[in-house]
């Protein structure tokens, strides 16, 4: 923002986007890795540089705008059980960029998204958004969530789920990055649901499966469950706080 770069909003174009009813959340001030440790930098100082980096950005915001942020949208969509713990001393609403709707157990500090950012801004899209519901997941696979780029070829991703109020047959999930349907299994019991599938060989960065189911009951409304990954190059695993 106060470097004025041509391609984003100006601090006037977000005022009067404000004086409209918009709402603005804080997206960091540097927009650096803030998961990763500079060399040398220890937990303390790791915590105090994204302290830092954050509430300048909320103080910046509040200064110019005269509004205070809630939401704290991860950049790049990078997060850690630290990089949590801080936004949530802060104060703030943790948002990532796992697509989906919220349900009454929805983790404040994980909350999911849609971006309508190119190439994902048409007006279909922003109905199916608006229209989603939230898939209702019961068990989810404890697999790690930062893996190497060797790791994702041999993991498998599972989770269970109810049958209620979506088309079961028609599940798919489906690899955020190219759109490609991956195969699962699914394993009936009762009115339980087990999906499995095998990740796909991704190459670094952040990586996310979307599954969806379309409603029963109502046209154009599907049920909607994401998952992401912060994967790495294998040979260099990013330095975190322990």
């Amino acid at each position: 923002m106060d470097k004025g770069y041509k391609n984003y909003l100006s601090w006037d174009e977000l005022a009067t986007l404000v004086k409209e009813g918009a709402y603005i959340g804080n997206h960091s001030y540097s927009h650096t890795h803030l998961i990763d440790r500079l060399s040398g930098e220890d937990t303390t100082g790791w915590k105090n540089r994204i302290r830092e980096d954050i509430q300048r950005a909320q103080e910046d915001i509040q200064k110019r705008l005269g509004v205070t942020p809630k939401l704290f949208s991860y950049p790049y969509g990078e997060f850690t059980t630290e990089l949590q713990k801080l936004v949530s001393e802060l104060g703030l609403f943790g948002i990532t960029q796992k697509s989906g709707a919220l349900d009454q157990d929805f983790d404040p500090l994980a909350v999911p998204r849609f971006p309508m950012a190119i190439p994902h801004d048409s007006l279909n899209r922003l109905i199916i958004a608006a229209n989603a519901r939230p898939l209702p997941v019961m068990l989810i696979d404890a697999s790690p969530r930062m893996l190497s780029e060797e790791e994702t070829a041999t993991q498998r991703y599972e989770f269970s789920i109810h049958a209620d109020g979506y088309r079961i047959d028609e599940l798919a999930c489906y690899n955020s990055g190219d759109g490609t349907r991956l195969e699962t299994s699914k394993t009936y019991h009762n009115n339980e649901i087990r999906v499995s599938m095998q990740l796909p060989a991704w190459s670094a960065g952040v990586r996310k499966i979307n599954c969806t189911a379309p409603s029963k009951r109502e046209k154009n409304v599907f049920y909607w469950y994401s998952r992401l990954w912060i994967v790495y190059h294998s040979h260099k695993k990013p330095e975190q706080p322990e």
